[in-house]
């Protein structure tokens, strides 16, 4: 990487922004004291990021982005916003630019250590941004400094703690490129001016996704939900146990991508819906086949929830192979099903569709269609594939044939 010079680019203010932080944001001897200490255009800049942290209860990606428009103000090389839970070691990342992915992805507590900068912070910021330009030597020293921060060359950092309590930490830092210009009295002036609200959305935040997380726990196979940008929220212990292995890994931005290219598709399309909701259209859970070749590895089925204050797509992963079992009984006392019924739905989800059907049954194909009529209308579907869609909720652990519909073939009606 290379140093950043002083990349002082205002972000588009909002009207009325200024009057908000002279009345209600900061007591007079705030104002006061970062008037002193930054300029005009830091101070304007300051305002924005404060009404822009302030939305992100609304759509916590505003976090991302902000992170990102703040590390080009202050000429940061790397940085994030992270809260860390203590008992299940989950990390959230709401922004994070410029550290190496494969840093990030194999921290060795056991050789690094406990997180030294973390507890610098602690010690000496006192609610202020800190820079660690003068830490103690054995900080210096550490392997975190000297095998983490250099080896991705990166030098001093700026940041702050914004929580530490016995179940969560959660900081904010910007670290500059080896070489490149010391932080400033303005910089970390700038910064602490943002922390006092930046803690109070991230102790929301972390409240709102602690609900999600309880919500996914409760299941017993692989829950991740997705924000509106595709990236991980918050997922459960079955879905750790699946991720970066052969079916299922996260790209730098913690989004996850499947082995089959055309179930990544189908998830940018739920999150096209998300993104733009068409209103007052209730929108569907859907499956998404994930496939190698002609084999089923694995069927998502769509939801949505609140994540953490926006909107967010549930993917309930099952893993699969073998046959499909449909659980005939249940469909048929579910919707009152006819024997015949409960027959074509099996067969419809086993891929043998009408026409094969009637065949194997001896009757016209016109009775068959007749009884599909009826299959449709009792489970309040209007279409074959939505009606194996449905079938397959009602299949035990274990299916691995890839349903027609799903695979792309026709399927006869």
């Amino acid at each position: 990487m290379q140093g950043a010079g002083p990349a002082r680019a205002s972000i588009s203010m909002g009207a009325g922004t200024a009057q908000v932080f002279q009345v209600l944001i900061f007591p007079a001897v705030r104002v006061n004291f970062l008037q002193r200490e930054l300029h005009g255009l830091s101070t304007k800049v300051l305002i924005e990021a404060i009404e822009r942290t302030y939305s992100a209860l609304d759509d916590p990606s505003e976090l991302h982005t902000l992170g990102q428009d703040l590390a080009r103000h202050l000429g940061s090389d790397a940085g994030d916003i992270v809260t860390e839970r203590k008992d299940a070691r989950r990390l959230t990342a709401w922004s994070s630019h410029g550290f190496d992915p494969a840093f990030l992805k194999f921290y060795d507590d056991t050789f690094l250590g406990h997180n030294p900068w973390f507890d610098l912070m602690l010690e000496n910021a006192h609610g202020a941004a800190f820079s660690d330009r003068e830490a103690p030597q054995d900080y210096l020293a550490s392997a975190y400094v000297n095998e983490w921060v250099r080896a991705q060359g990166l030098g001093e950092t700026l940041g702050a703690v914004l929580k530490s309590d016995a179940n969560e930490d959660s900081w904010i830092g910007f670290t500059r490129a080896q070489g490149a210009r010391p932080w400033s009295s303005e910089d970390a002036a700038f910064l602490t001016g943002l922390l006092p609200h930046l803690r109070r959305v991230i102790d929301l935040l972390s409240h709102r996704r602690a609900e999600t997380q309880g919500i996914v726990d409760a299941f017993d196979v692989p829950v991740a939900v997705l924000d509106a940008e595709g990236r991980i929220v918050t997922l459960n212990i079955h879905a750790e146990t699946i991720l970066d292995g052969p079916d299922l890994r996260t790209d730098a931005m913690r989004r996850p991508i499947f082995i089959d290219p055309t179930a990544n598709r189908m998830i940018e399309l739920e999150l096209r819906e998300l993104r733009q909701p068409a209103a007052g259209v209730p929108v569907p859970s859907r499956d998404i086949p994930v496939r190698v070749g002609g084999d089923l590895r694995m069927l998502i089925t769509t939801s949505r929830l609140p994540a953490a204050g926006g909107n967010g797509l549930v993917l309930i992963m099952r893993q699969t192979s073998g046959t499909p079992t449909i659980d005939r009984a249940t469909l048929k006392e579910l919707f009152s099903l006819t024997d015949t019924e409960v027959d074509l739905a099996a067969a419809l989800a086993e891929g043998r569709g009408v026409v094969g059907f009637a065949e194997a049954r001896g009757i016209r194909a016109a009775t068959a269609r007749w009884h599909l009529r009826n299959l449709e209308a009792k489970t309040g579907t209007s279409r074959i594939d939505e009606l194996v869609s449905l079938i397959f909720r009602f299949a035990r652990p274990g299916f691995g044939v890839l349903p027609p519909h799903m695979a792309g073939a026709p399927t006869s009606e």
